[in-house]
């Protein structure tokens, strides 16, 4: 499990002061990119690289309690599954030990024609690890 730790903004919330429910994935996806820098697969190589692209094809959230601006969340980043072409990624949001939301985002890898490919062998195994 990666940890990964943050304070939610005012550009985060809403007009109530609380966290905006896109803001929630947004922040998912700051988590997943420093994750894959963690495991030594940094999104710079899938953005300009010759082997494939990494699209997020689902994403979900559930949110559990309210989360206000300045409030400090951990992210907790899991791999919830690995196939030949995609992958799934879990997030779990606390604040103070408290579980506040959780999300998780299917990722597909696409050749730079946009057709399905398998994912690079050596990401294969640094999610899997």
């Amino acid at each position: 499990m990666f940890n990964w730790k943050t304070t939610v903004r005012l550009s985060d919330t809403d007009a109530a002061g609380r966290i905006f429910f896109a803001s929630l994935l947004r922040i998912a996806h700051d988590a997943f990119e420093a994750f894959m820098s963690g495991i030594g697969q940094p999104l710079t190589r899938f953005l300009h690289g010759d082997e494939c692209g990494l699209t997020i094809v689902h994403a979900e959230a559930d949110y559990r309690h309210p989360v206000g601006c300045g409030e400090p969340l951990e992210v907790h980043v899991g791999v919830e599954r690995v196939g030949n072409t995609s992958f799934v990624i879990t997030y779990l949001f606390l604040r103070n030990g408290e579980e506040v939301a959780a999300a998780r985002t299917v990722h597909v890898a696409l050749d730079r024609r946009g057709l399905k490919c398998e994912i690079p062998d050596d990401l294969r195994r640094a999610l899997a690890a």
